[in-house]
């Protein structure tokens, strides 16, 4: 993955390069980002007719700008960055006497804050089960021999800068439903179809499907990356430190997280659209009355503190919010033109 810092950079190396070679010029693309874009591997996990309604950061095909589309009018609802002002107003939305979990949306993500009064983030462990569609899901995680109040189909752990993710029910994976059942170029673990079985597995995307090269003979396998591991860092394009990677970040006992929907079997934010039962409908959507969201605080692997999992619910909308932004690649590249030689 490549950050907006890196874009820029890389992009003014090969201007150079084409400059040394004597080319007559080159194009850059693109100028701004492109919400409606798909990409060939997350197409299928989305509405296409509401691709413009949204921000998908899964798909790489709508960040290829200068300029970026960020959601909210003005500001985005959250920024991951240590600065909980965004939070002031907010009621917890679970909470009991060991930590607090505040929940906001927008066009890209779903936010999270955990307040927590005594927490050492890199040996404690946070859960946070989330149950967004009914009649599925797992209702125990053994790994921490914990019982969730509602069976749930997505798990948040997070353990430190380096151990922190997201994991999706075995039955609920669509990484392994679309390449293990469907199209068949992964191996198959009956395990993972069973309703309830207390599997969680790490969230995946395809980074290229196996391929022959005749000329030279060669198999290129079949790969993929962790999509949901969660990198540590800011992702307020305003702080020197920032990195538009960034998934959570961590600051006196408060963290912030951040979370594409598309992490979380959402087809259509806007119209609250999520992938109904794979086993039964294959990947079709049905629409969601939100997300039950709760929390699990163990020390020593011992469950400390437990809240109840409430409902979190967003307003639909059919015409999306967003501002302008310059990323660090324009200023990069506006540096590289302006000293080209």
């Amino acid at each position: 993955m490549l950050s907006e810092h890196d874009q820029g950079t890389m992009n003014a190396k090969m201007l150079q390069d084409i400059y040394e070679e004597g080319y007559a010029g080159a194009l850059i693309f693109s100028w701004q980002d492109e919400w409606f874009k798909r990409c060939w591997n997350t197409m299928d996990f989305d509405l296409p007719d509401r691709r413009p309604f949204g921000s998908n950061p899964q798909t790489s095909e709508q960040e290829f700008g200068l300029m970026a589309f960020d959601p909210g009018n003005k500001t985005s609802a959250c920024y991951v960055d240590g600065d909980f002002s965004e939070w002031e107003n907010a009621d917890p939305l679970v909470s009991d006497p060991n930590f607090s979990i505040y929940v906001k949306s927008d066009e890209k993500y779903l936010y999270l804050r955990i307040a927590a009064q005594t927490y050492d983030f890199e040996q404690d462990t946070i859960l946070i089960p989330i149950d967004s569609i009914s009649n599925q899901g797992n209702s125990t995680y053994p790994k921490y021999n914990v019982t969730f109040e509602r069976p749930s189909e997505f798990v948040i752990i997070l353990n430190g800068k380096e151990n922190s993710r997201i994991l999706v029910d075995s039955y609920y994976d669509s990484f392994y439903y679309l390449y293990a059942k469907r199209v068949k170029l992964i191996e198959a673990n009956p395990a993972y179809e069973a309703r309830n079985s207390g599997i969680f597995n790490p969230e995946y995307l395809t980074l290229n499907k196996e391929l022959y090269l005749p000329v030279d003979k060669q198999k290129l396998p079949f790969s993929k990356y962790e999509t949901g591991k969660l990198l540590y860092g800011n992702g307020n394009p305003l702080s020197k430190d920032y990195n538009s990677l960034s998934d959570f970040f961590v600051q006196d006992n408060n963290l912030e997280i951040r979370i594409p929907w598309a992490l979380l079997n959402v087809t259509d934010p806007s119209s609250a659209m999520v992938m109904d039962d794979l086993y039964k409908a294959g990947i079709q959507s049905i629409k969601t009355n939100g997300f039950y969201i709760g929390g699990i605080l163990l020390k020593e692997n011992h469950v400390v503190g437990s809240t109840t999992m409430n409902l979190f619910s967003w307003q639909e909308w059919d015409t999306p919010s967003f501002h302008e932004r310059l990323k660090p690649s324009y200023f990069i590249i506006q540096d590289a033109f302006a000293n080209i030689k």
